[in-house]
């Protein structure tokens, strides 16, 4: 099942706050999908001294369709940053963000370019695939970008067949660019893992025949994922605060100076995180029936000719992650997310997630602002 983002929008000077929700029907608020396409049990370590994520993860591959399907396409997206010859960095040159991308590639030392590399990759009691990867070029034949990998498989995945692997990885992360990176001692992982593309059967996004949609990344496009599970151990050292998609199970201090965090989330196309040192963090509840009255469930739902129980809304806890000089601004923030979980989810439907992480990211970074399941960038700036 593949269900469509919804991005609330709501303008509340000084910044801009999305809050993504997705919709699908009435049944997605009361269960989960029944059976997703994927599933990541993945653990990744943040390095800042080497500026690189090392990273495993076991993938659970279903396929939805009636096609024999003979290989496998990945996006390593990281590697458009990779070579100023990537797809993405030569249409750089040609859109508004030219002096952005001057500044970037003016910089000296290796230390701004990323890239993300697989070390392995197996079927899991089954064949290494490891030398099979191959980077293709669907869109442009630009042989010097490496932003999609295909596997060819020794045996074919057979319809509605699943297939399981093992992939060991390592991303270099890029100084902050197109949102993604990091900036002094602040990182935001997006994009950041070998993640597998969509493939669509006849039929699906009214294609005729079936096929990858898995392209190449663009300097004017968006994400496509398919909906499923992320089971994530992140770590990082001990004086790092961590924020990720999803809801955090538990945590665990190591001996060598590092804490591994687990987050888990069901119905997500993505998994985004970050982390800095430097971040102080502030839990509320947006406690929904403090925050909405009777008379308002009631009003809308003669507004909308819906019972009152599909206008109710949920709690959700909400994590905020400050920069330091951004206390005061504290309160500012919680109005606009709460004001936007009451009245974007009375009009549309509720906020779906049981958390929302909001992150306030480094006034000179170029990482705001970006919105990812139950997890979102913004800043604060003068005017």
């Amino acid at each position: 099942m593949r269900v469509l983002k919804l991005c609330y929008v709501l303008l509340a000077l000084p910044f801009l706050v999305h809050v993504v929700a997705c919709r699908a029907d009435a049944q997605f608020y009361k269960s989960h999908i029944e059976q997703p396409i994927v599933r990541y049990k993945m653990d990744a370590k943040l390095d800042p001294a080497a500026k690189t994520v090392k990273g495993h993860y076991r993938l659970t591959w279903w396929n939805h369709t009636q096609d024999t399907i003979p290989d496998l396409y990945f996006h390593l997206y990281w590697n458009a940053f990779k070579n100023a010859d990537s797809t993405f960095l030569r249409e750089q040159v040609l859109r508004r963000r030219q002096e952005e991308l001057s500044d970037w590639l003016d910089r000296e030392g290796p230390d701004k370019w990323g890239w993300t590399k697989v070390n392995k990759i197996q079927i899991v009691g089954g064949a290494d695939l490891t030398n099979l990867q191959a980077f293709v070029h669907p869109d442009d034949n630009n042989a010097q970008d490496e932003t999609v990998m295909r596997i060819a498989l020794p045996q074919p995945i057979p319809p509605q067949g699943t297939i399981e692997l093992e992939v060991d990885f390592t991303s270099k992360i890029p100084h902050a660019l197109a949102r993604a990176g990091y900036e002094s001692d602040y990182y935001l992982m997006a994009q950041w893992f070998p993640k597998i593309g969509v493939y669509e059967g006849p039929g699906d996004r009214r294609r005729l025949a079936g096929g990858w949609n898995c392209h190449q990344y663009h300097a004017n496009t968006e994400f496509y994922a398919d909906y499923g599970v992320y089971d994530v151990d992140l770590t990082a050292p001990s004086n790092f605060i961590i924020g990720a998609t999803g809801v955090k199970r538990n945590e665990q201090a190591n001996s060598d100076g590092t804490t591994t965090y687990n987050y888990f989330q069901e119905d997500v196309h993505d998994f985004a995180w970050t982390a800095s040192p430097r971040f102080h963090k502030l839990t509320r509840t947006f406690d929904w029936n403090k925050q909405v009255t009777a008379e308002e469930v009631v009003h809308w739902a003669q507004v909308l000719q819906l019972p009152a129980d599909e206008v109710a809304l949920r709690n959700v806890q909400v994590n905020l992650l400050l920069e330091p000089d951004h206390l005061n601004s504290a309160e500012r923030y919680f109005s606009a997310i709460f004001n936007g979980l009451k009245y974007f989810g009375l009009w549309y439907g509720q906020y779906p997630y049981d958390t929302l992480t909001v992150v306030d990211v480094p006034r000179e970074s170029k990482t705001c602002c970006m919105e990812y399941p139950t997890f979102i960038t913004v800043g604060t700036r003068l005017w």
